[in-house]
């Protein structure tokens, strides 16, 4: 049953992802979140979950290829994109990867022992170079986040820090996207330089210099998960996962909207694969999860599921702690020190300051609209209570933390005074991953079961 629950929280998240940005979310839109966080608690808080019978037990894959169907079909007929370049071909090559990708899915996972090997290359391969594609084809995202990546890469490579910067505000005179405090300059600048972690932007720097374009880094970041995701275990659940998270309907426009979830989701697949298959790596990669976002810090007390069963205690688990938090604050203290109140004025004031939108992926402008306005840190609170309660309740594997990883950042984004569809696809890899790691290592793919 718990496959099950992983499956339709995938499903019915990435369909709540679907709505048109800009605009205040509709009735569909919220039935489709209420259904994604309600199959994400019962998988991640009920340990003890009935086992589905013989006649039964096909049910978690086959909803899995439905929905690789119809998500395939969604991102054929729904590409949305700002600006493309003369003569590019998005919607055909996009429309080829993912129709090819769904065929040699649903082909590995009827049965099928020698595609089952060649899928995660093939699969990952094609979507990979449609997302490289759709970089290419759309330069220059008329994005802030875009823009604070490129002025910041500008300031780091002429020696100043990134942080305490004021950026040109590009919205201005046409969307009041900023409180009017961070405001300066009659609305033309904005007194931000880099509202995210240093780690973000030194992943980001790379393909930046070698590419001139720091998205293709982001773009590869997607198919490297999910190929994480499939390898980790090799069983169908995997394969099906990976996929899945490969064609949610809106990737493409994740990719092209140079938001940094995609190097969020790589290091969680980091984590979670080295939690699987290569734990020495394991403090590492869990220490550039907690550097990449402001947020991932809230799964530091679910580490020991991180642990395997046989070297589970509180002194491994403050253990693997202890040595990811030191790698967090050996790629992060440098930059604090650099400029102390521009790193706090850009990664916690500038959040602090930031006003409700109305158009946000959550619960919270319904309220206001509904007149019962709840407070800001009502996002927080559940977060807690949600990792409180994985930490008690969750099973104690990495596809428990995955799985109390997928709610509890469902429910913060759900509660959020900002949350927009690139916020959710943490959450969703997070569910993906638990999906992914929920069937027995041993019923391999190769081995066609």
């Amino acid at each position: 049953m718990r496959s099950l629950f992983l499956v339709a929280f995938v499903v019915a998240l990435g369909q709540a992802l679907r709505a048109p940005p800009g605009s205040q979310p509709g009735p569909a839109t919220y039935a489709w979140l209420a259904l994604a966080l309600c199959a994400a608690a019962a998988a991640a808080l009920l340990r003890r979950q009935p086992i589905l019978d013989e006649s039964w037990s096909a049910a978690p894959i086959a909803l899995a290829v439905a929905a690789l169907v119809v998500q395939a079909s969604q991102i054929v007929s729904n590409l949305p994109a700002w600006r493309t370049r003369p003569a590019a071909h998005v919607l055909g090559v996009v429309s080829l990867a993912a129709i090819a990708a769904a065929v040699v899915a649903v082909g590995a996972l009827a049965g099928g022992s020698r595609l089952s090997r060649l899928a995660p290359p093939l699969i990952c391969g094609a979507l990979g170079a449609s997302f490289l594609y759709v970089v290419y084809a759309t330069p220059d995202p008329w994005m802030d986040v875009h823009f604070f990546h490129v002025e910041s890469f500008r300031d780091l490579l002429a020696g100043r820090s990134p942080y305490g910067q004021q950026r040109a505000n590009i919205y201005a005179g046409r969307f009041s996207f900023y409180a009017p405090e961070v405001l300066t300059d009659g609305g033309k600048r904005v007194n931000v330089g880099f509202p995210y972690p240093p780690l973000q932007l030194l992943l980001s720097l790379p393909a930046h210099l070698i590419a001139g374009d720091y998205r293709y880094g982001q773009a590869a970041a997607l198919p490297i998960s999910a190929a994480l995701m499939m390898c980790a275990t090799r069983t169908r659940s995997a394969l099906a996962a990976g996929v899945l998270f490969l064609t949610t309907p809106m990737i493409f426009y994740f990719v092209e909207g140079s938001w940094t979830e995609p190097l969020v989701v790589l290091l969680l697949s980091a984590t979670l694969f080295c939690a699987v298959r290569a734990p020495r790596w394991l403090p590492l990669a869990l220490g550039g999860l907690f550097a990449i976002k402001q947020y991932t810090l809230a799964l530091a007390p679910l580490v020991a599921l991180l642990l395997p069963e046989n070297g589970r205690s509180a002194r491994a688990a403050a253990n693997l702690l202890f040595r990811a938090l030191a790698v967090a604050a050996l790629v992060t203290l440098p930059f604090f020190a650099w400029n102390p109140r521009g790193f706090v004025n850009d990664l916690v004031l500038f959040q602090i300051r930031q006003p409700l939108r109305l158009d946000s992926l959550s619960w919270l402008p319904l309220a206001r609209l509904a007149g019962w306005p709840l407070p800001a840190w009502s996002c927080f609170a559940l977060l807690g209570l949600v990792v409180a309660a994985a930490a008690l309740w969750s099973p104690r594997t990495p596809a428990g933390f995955a799985a109390a990883a997928a709610l509890g950042y469902c429910a913060f984004f759900a509660t959020a005074k900002q949350a927009f569809a690139n916020y959710y696809l943490f959450p969703l890899a997070a569910g993906a991953w638990a999906m992914a790691l929920a069937e027995p290592r041993a019923q391999t793919v190769n081995q066609g079961t």
